[in-house]
């Protein structure tokens, strides 16, 4: 999944403004390694403090399952999507 977070920077536009924002890709559904892979991103590349993600995370938007990932009833749906089509191209 991708999150967009915004840098604050406003770029002036003719008809409107543009704020530039970082786009983080966690190549993943789950919220739970979206959530581990967006901390490890926080700290490594922003060097916001481990007391601080959860205030941060919460902040942007990005805390309760729903929106760090998609429910299980989806995840399944793509991972079986997924396999049918590698079923697909080996035979």
């Amino acid at each position: 999944m991708q999150f967009h977070f915004p840098t604050g920077q406003v770029e002036k536009g003719k008809h409107l403004d543009r704020v530039q924002a970082i786009v983080v890709n966690t190549y993943s559904f789950h919220p739970r390694t979206n959530k581990r892979k967006l901390r490890k991103f926080l700290m490594d590349a922003w060097g916001v403090k481990p007391q601080f993600i959860k205030y941060f995370l919460k902040t942007m938007g990005f805390w309760s399952p729903e929106q760090l990932g998609e429910p299980p009833e989806v995840r399944h749906k793509i991972y079986k999507e997924a396999l049918e089509w590698q079923s697909k191209q080996e035979g």
